[in-house]
């Protein structure tokens, strides 16, 4: 069965007859569903030209990564962060990864998770790698009431203690997984648009990688002299 994705539209169109793995029968006026992965990459949604990325101010913490935009902000759409019983057509877990320049650990990770229905909750995990896809879970957190499914801001903070030592140049995966069987989130697409590989998988274990914006996160913490 195919995976369809569509871009962002505007919040006052009605949604019609819904592809596979889309949500089916939001109202009029309502945001887009969350959209399940595809092998097809895409840019910007609704074809509108991505703005550049802004790193967020912080101060004299370490940043590893951002792909958030000014306020912790994104896009408005993105792809299912499904639980088995949500309407996206089956469990999804998505995944994006990042390669810190410098070594250090991670004191906090903020995430552009949104909510559409079911439970607002999710939980995201950072991962080593294993060939190209996530592997051993090094923590995982529990976030609950994020943003409305359309909103472009803010992303989710979650502060890590104990940190988390990372080593420069190495591959880790930041992972969003469905707080319950009934939720259905999404990891929003990063701030400036552009286009990666990710992964995503349908049964918590194995891996698929495929092509398409990555969702929106930093990896914020201290250098590797830091006693957190």
């Amino acid at each position: 069965m195919s995976r369809m994705r569509k871009g962002f539209v505007a919040a006052a169109l009605v949604l019609g007859a819904v592809a596979v793995g889309l949500l089916a029968g939001r109202a009029q006026a309502s945001p887009p569903a969350p959209v399940a992965p595809t092998s097809a990459k895409a840019g910007a949604p609704g074809g509108a030209a991505a703005a550049p990325a802004v790193s967020p101010q912080l101060g004299s913490n370490t940043l590893f990564f951002s792909s958030l935009g000014p306020g912790g902000s994104f896009q408005a759409t993105g792809f299912c962060v499904n639980g088995p019983t949500g309407p996206c057509g089956g469990r999804f877990d998505e995944a994006a990864s990042f390669v810190p320049a410098v070594s250090g650990r991670v004191t906090q990770i903020d995430v552009g998770v949104t909510h559409a229905v079911g439970t607002n909750a999710a939980v995201v995990k950072l991962a080593q790698d294993n060939g190209g896809v996530p592997g051993a879970v090094l923590g995982s957190w529990s976030i609950a009431n994020q943003p409305t499914y359309g909103a472009t801001c803010c992303a989710t903070a979650i502060s890590i203690s104990p940190s988390i030592s990372i080593g420069a140049g190495r591959t880790y995966w930041v992972i969003a997984v469905a707080g319950a069987s009934n939720t259905d989130d999404a990891f929003n697409w990063n701030y400036n648009g552009t286009s990666g590989t990710y992964a995503y998988s349908t049964n918590g274990t194995s891996w698929t990688l495929t092509g398409g914006p990555p969702g929106a996160f930093d990896v914020i913490g201290c250098s590797k002299l830091c006693k957190v």
